[in-house]
This record gives C-alpha cells, sequence and structure tokens, in this order.
C-alpha cells in the first residue's frame, strides 16, 4: 500500500506463502465494499440504516437519527478496514464521509450535531415514540463515537484532527451533568434520548437513570460508553488529564450498582459486583469495551475483572463452542453489531492478559462474521 493523498495512510505490500484458510485481509475489504455500497453520496454519505434484501427488487432506506448517529461507524470502520487490507478502493467515499460528519462538529463547542435538512425530512424520526423536532440537535454518544474515530485518525496524521479531537474532549466536558465523584449524560427530555435542542443551549432536564431500562433504547450506560472509550483512548496517546478525569467520572457511574444484575441469579450471587446483566447483550458489551479501555489505561486490575467477569457471565447465555451469543435474551437472535464487541472484548483482554479467549475469538470470525458475508451472489 502506498501513501494516499487524501489521507496519511502507508504501508508496504509484499507476497508471502500462507495457510490455505480464512483470508482476513480479502474480507476486510469485501467489507469496504459493503460500507461503500450502503453510503449515500447523494444524502451527506450519510448511511442507508435500512436495506431490505428480501424484497423484490431490494432497496434501501433512511431512518433519521439512526443515519446521522450510526455513520461515524462506517467512518471508524473505514479506517481501521483500510489498515487491515491495504485496498486504495473507495477512497472518495471515505473523504466524502469525512467532509460531511467534520462540517457537523459544532463550531462553538466541538459536539457533534444532528444538523436538520429539509432535503433529509425524517431527521430524528428513527424511534416511533420519539417526539422529535426540525431542529439541530447536540448528540452526545455519536459525538464520542467521533472521538473513537477520530483518535483512531490522530495516529495517521496528528496535525490533521488534533484540534477537532480536543474540540470535542472540551465539549463533552463541559456537557457532562457532574455529582459527588461521578458524572453523566442524561436522557435530557428533548424528544431523543441523551441529546439535546441547540435552540435550548443545553439539557433540559438532568436527571439521572434509574435503571439502565431508561431512554428509548433501554441502555442508559450504552449512551456514556463511546465516549469513555474515546476519552481513554484519547489519554493513551497524549496524556490528556482533562480527558482522563472526565472518563473516570463516567465510568464511576456507569459501574453504579443500579446499572447491573441478572434477574436469574440465585439470592446469593452479588451479579452487580461482578458485571452480570440479562438484556441488550450489544449494548452492555459496548460499556465493557470502554470500562477495559479505562481499565487497560489507568492499571485498574478491578476494572478489568469486571469486565472479565461480566462477558464470561454473557458468554454462558449461548454456545461457546460455535461462538454464538444472543443479543437479547429470551429471544435468540443474533445482532451483528455485538459480533464486533465481543471480537474487540476478547482480543483485547487476551492482548492484555486478562485471560485466553483467543478460541472465542475464532469462533466468532469463522462461524459468524465470515459466513454473514454474501459471497455468492446466485443465492
Amino acid at each position: 500500500m502506498t501513501e494516499s493523498k487524501e489521507f496519511g495512510y502507508s504501508g508496504k505490500s509484499y507476497e508471502a506463502e500462507v495457510p490455505d484458510t480464512l483470508d482476513l485481509a480479502q474480507r476486510a475489504e469485501l467489507a469496504m465494499h459493503g460500507i461503500a455500497g450502503t453510503t449515500d453520496p447523494d444524502n451527506d454519505y450519510l448511511m442507508w440504516i435500512f436495506i431490505y434484501w428480501q424484497n423484490n427488487p431490494p432497496y434501501m432506506k433512511h431512518g433519521g437519527a439512526a443515519d446521522i448517529e450510526c455513520t461515524p461507524k462506517f467512518y471508524d470502520s473505514m479506517t481501521l478496514l483500510r489498515q487491515i487490507c491495504g485496498s486504495k478502493k473507495y477512497l472518495d467515499t471515505e473523504l466524502g464521509m469525512e467532509n460531511a460528519l467534520t462540517s457537523w462538529l459544532n463550531k462553538d463547542d466541538g459536539l457533534f450535531d444532528a444538523v436538520y435538512s429539509p432535503e433529509r425530512p425524517w431527521h430524528m424520526e428513527h424511534y416511533p415514540d420519539a417526539k422529535t423536532k426540525k431542529e439541530n440537535y447536540a448528540m452526545l454518544c455519536p459525538s464520542g463515537i467521533m472521538l473513537t474515530a477520530m483518535v483512531v485518525r490522530y495516529d495517521l496524521d496528528p496535525v490533521r484532527y488534533e484540534a477537532a479531537i480536543r474540540g470535542l474532549v472540551d465539549g463533552l466536558d463541559k456537557a457532562a451533568v457532574k455529582k459527588d465523584d461521578y458524572a453523566y449524560y442524561p436522557e435530557g427530555d428533548s424528544g431523543h434520548s441523551f441529546a439535546f435542542l441547540r435552540s435550548v443551549g443545553g439539557w433540559k432536564k438532568t436527571e439521572e437513570a434509574k435503571s439502565d431500562r431508561d431512554g428509548l433504547e433501554s441502555a442508559a450506560t450504552f449512551y456514556q460508553a463511546y465516549q469513555i472509550r474515546g476519552l481513554a483512548m484519547w489519554y493513551a496517546r497524549t496524556g490528556d488529564k482533562q480527558a482522563l478525569e472526565l472518563a473516570g467520572k463516567l465510568v464511576r457511574y456507569a459501574m453504579k450498582p443500579k446499572f447491573w444484575g441478572d434477574a436469574s441469579n440465585p439470592e446469593h450471587v452479588v451479579g452487580y459486583q461482578q458485571g452480570h446483566f440479562d438484556f441488550h447483550f450489544h449494548a452492555r458489551a459496548a460499556v465493557l469495551r470502554a470500562l477495559l479501555e479505562y481499565g487497560l489505561v489507568t492499571e485498574d486490575t478491578r476494572i478489568c475483572d469486571f469486565v472479565r467477569s461480566s462477558y464470561e457471565h454473557m458468554r454462558s447465555y449461548g454456545i461457546n463452542q460455535i461462538g454464538y451469543i444472543p443479543c437479547a435474551p429470551p429471544r435468540d437472535y443474533l445482532e451483528p453489531c455485538l459480533l464486533g464487541d465481543l471480537l474487540a472484548l476478547t482480543v483485547k483482554m487476551s492482548r492484555a492478559g486478562i485471560g485466553d479467549y483467543w478460541d472465542d475469538a475464532d469462533r466468532v470470525i469463522r462461524n459468524h462474521l465470515a459466513e454473514a458475508q454474501l459471497t455468492n451472489l446466485d443465492l
């Protein structure tokens, strides 16, 4: 891979004799194709959140807040996938996506905004029960996603991304509700969970969640997770004390006992101390990824052990021999978002010496990620 003019990608390509097995580099390039093919260049490079393969002909549809909330995940994924495979494809899509997303970083406080446009009449209407307005919203969870994505890109080009990252860190710090030794982002009562209207200028309500089931997605701690992870990643690279302090306060909130526990635990099992949970596994796994990032950069063995225990409890719900874990027990479907979380957790814990989960990662990759990619057009 030669250096890209648009971004700081660089590397070397070489030929080697390798085992005739699953080619992760080839699969990474295929994943890039999937992202580029479900990105709308005519609408600010937003993702098509709904894809109806079962229809004849198949079609794609935008879905309001989900588009603008989740497109930063596409942005992050393109960065990582390109480093796996070295492909130069879809650089125009990646650049268009970056230009659109960074244009929505608020000039005053650095946060990521859902900007209203008549060309996107669906705007924030993804959730049926949401009562949103045709106005600009400051989005706290997507601000965290943008932070994680831009920190990874900072490794490629520090000069290009540092100012925006520092703006995000400062904006997240100012937007957090701080109490005692912890901090959080509230549901907010703006019509869309964990976001506030720019016309209001801040949170209408600042009450903290009563349980993790608060909010439209029943995942209060999830809406703190990307912020924690991005802040910890930034501290690891720069030693930014503001980022570390805020991450620590958010971690103390996310680890409160009221957010953890499994109703099926016997009475003598103190599940909240071990990270047990029993619903929305993707949302909870995203929190575990954030806690793990923070635990590793601060060398907090208690937090790392909490993550390990929580992961092993979650794994007990599935069939570990094939890498299967349902996303929302008692329903048995598996959410692709959770697959990414499982890989991130197992690889990072294994590398850190917290446990040996390489076999778990292998089962998820071979039996689920690879099998979920459509490689046969004759199906």
